[in-house]
């Protein structure tokens, strides 16, 4: 999917010539008051924020842009699983930088940096938290190791880091793997035990006084 969100009465020929030879969707987005702003980045965020329930096989969203206007559907969208990179030619929002999993700089031709994000802690709160977005987003089975590669794509996680944690949430029974008959065929079955997770959790944020 690729879109280009602009008031096009405004633009040269060769720009939607352009677009259009690159098979970019362009949507047009008038000015609706007389200062000539138009609402661009409203509809862009709020496409972002739809494309889980519209495109739920989507797993990797990139916005081309440094305005914070876009935190909100950052945010939303990386509860629902999907990989967030920020791409802009300016240094981006604070916040923005913050909330994408990843952002790349773009300079003159063939200069593209990244700025290195600092890997989050893991814990196993936020593991099992990690784990309850992803699959109430995309509803699918996993065995183990299908679990772990997913979750390593992400990276966010420290590789070793994350199969220690995974290996105290299976000991705990927070997270269970079966194999089940369907259709006469065995495939793996993946089981987030909800009580389990509860009950962690509690235990987790319990307040502690003395």
């Amino acid at each position: 999917m690729a879109r280009a969100y602009a008031n096009y009465a405004n633009h040269p020929p060769y720009i939607l010539k352009s677009l259009c030879a690159q098979g970019i969707e362009m949507l047009f987005t008038p000015p609706l008051n007389g200062t000539g702003k138009n609402i661009d980045d409203q509809e862009m965020a709020k496409d972002i924020t739809l494309i889980p329930y519209t495109r739920p096989e989507v797993n990797c969203i990139i916005v081309v842009s440094a305005d914070g206007h876009f935190v909100p559907a950052v945010c939303s969208i990386r509860r629902h699983g999907c990989r967030t990179i920020v791409m802009c030619t300016d240094k981006p929002n604070a916040v923005l930088e913050e909330a994408a999993d990843e952002v790349v700089m773009i300079g003159g031709k063939d200069q593209v940096s990244r700025i290195p994000k600092k890997a989050e802690e893991l814990t196993e709160d936020i593991l099992v938290a990690d784990i309850e977005r992803m699959t109430e987003a995309r509803g699918v089975n996993f065995d183990r190791r299908s679990l772990t590669e997913v979750l390593k794509s992400k990276d966010v996680y420290d590789g070793e880091q994350l199969e220690k944690v995974m290996e105290q949430l299976i000991h705990k029974g927070v997270i269970e793997f079966s194999m089940s008959n369907h259709g006469g065929k065995r495939s793996p079955s993946f089981r987030l035990a909800r009580s389990a997770a509860k009950q962690f959790s509690a235990n987790v944020c319990a307040p502690v006084s003395g």
